[in-house]
């Protein structure tokens, strides 16, 4: 679930937007959001490095488990749902939840 995407050469720690682009495919009409996507990656990948008690794992947990009981099958239509749970080669059809339930809103918070 805390799958990371690194460059093939691990030691320089450069992240690989075209993995990840191919892992993590953006919604149609959105590739704009492209550059969203990719700071979003590296902040969740940031975030779990330096997580040394589980506590952001859990907290990533927690979230998406609240986002899958109020939107249901829904939940699976968002991109930055699957950035969030870390699944992959998923057709979304959104980018993020809206209001209060934005994925981007809640990354960006646990950054702080």
């Amino acid at each position: 679930m805390n799958e990371r995407i690194n460059n093939s050469e691990q030691n320089n720690n450069e992240f690989n937007t075209a993995e990840f682009l191919e892992k993590y495919p953006l919604p149609e009409g959105q590739e704009d959001k492209s550059e969203t996507a990719i700071e979003l990656k590296k902040i969740y990948n940031k975030l779990l490095d330096e997580d040394k008690g589980f506590t952001v794992f859990k907290n990533f947990q927690e979230q998406g488990l609240k986002l899958k009981e109020k939107y249901k099958t829904n939940a699976r239509e968002y991109y930055l749902f699957h950035l969030l749970i870390g699944s992959t080669k998923i057709k979304t059809f959104e980018f993020d939840f809206p209001g209060e339930d934005s994925i981007e809103k809640f990354l960006r918070s646990q950054s702080l």
